[in-house]
């Protein structure tokens, strides 16, 4: 997924309170859609 995520959404800060010992693919699929929506440009289309 890297070579598709600005490098702003590549920079974000993440904590993971459990570490990543329990991290599942699904949750780190989350974290990337979280911060590609985090990132997003904030003007309306019309």
């Amino acid at each position: 997924m890297m070579p598709f995520l600005k490098q702003n959404e590549l920079n974000s800060v993440i904590v993971l309170r459990d570490g990543l010992s329990i991290l599942e693919p699904a949750d780190a699929m989350d974290i990337i859609h979280y911060s590609i929506c985090e990132h997003q440009n904030p003007a309306y289309l019309q």
